[in-house]
């Protein structure tokens, strides 16, 4: 019975230090994993999505007014060759 009774002694004691090393290794991983994480998200070039829509807000605008420009530019071209045919 004395001998039953070391056993488990001696199996908590191990699973008790397992269970404290285990924790600091997950620790430390899931420190050293947000670090990398973050540090690479920094080097991205990112935007919000609010950054975003405003840009493409602007991007929208800009070719309407580029496709004006060249239907103006072909009408423009047209108006100079008729008065060059003359």
């Amino acid at each position: 019975m004395d001998d039953n009774k070391n056993i488990k002694q001696i199996f908590c004691n191990i699973k008790n230090i397992v269970s404290k090393i285990i924790f600091t290794i997950s620790d430390n991983f899931n420190q050293k994993l947000f670090e990398i994480l973050q540090y690479q998200l920094e080097k991205l070039d990112l935007i919000s999505r609010k950054e975003f829509d405003i840009q493409m807000k602007i991007l929208f605008k800009n070719h309407k007014k580029i496709i004006q420009m060249e239907t103006r530019i072909e009408e423009l071209k047209k108006i100079l060759l008729s008065n060059n045919k003359k």
